[in-house]
């Protein structure tokens, strides 16, 4: 069944949440580097907003990321990137690092 626009939104919105984890940043600090709030991060990231297309490579370059790190999967059966896979194993290394700082101040 194809996707639907709000489906892709909603993608779209997930992998930059996932980038923008895996780089460290809160809402509020992309949002800043935007000059948007950061309600409207949140309302891009779950795709209840959509982007401009110039919203959308600014993200990309504030985070790094190529535009295909995001859009790839809707194009190709396979992701062409292994950005999805490298972050969430930093977003689980992060939360493990995280739980031995806390092991550690205890």
């Amino acid at each position: 069944m194809p996707k639907t626009i709000r489906d892709t939104d909603i993608e779209a919105g997930a992998r930059i949440k996932e980038m923008r984890k895996a780089s460290g940043l809160s809402q509020g600090d992309l949002a800043e580097g935007l000059g948007i709030t950061f309600q409207q991060i949140q309302k891009y990231e779950n795709g209840s907003n959509r982007m401009s297309v110039g919203v959308f490579v600014a993200i990309c370059q504030t985070l790094g990321a190529s535009p295909m790190d995001i859009l790839s999967s809707f194009f190709v059966e396979e992701e062409l990137s292994s950005y999805p896979r490298l972050s969430t194993t930093v977003i689980s290394l992060k939360e493990k690092l995280t739980q031995i700082r806390n092991l550690a101040s205890a």
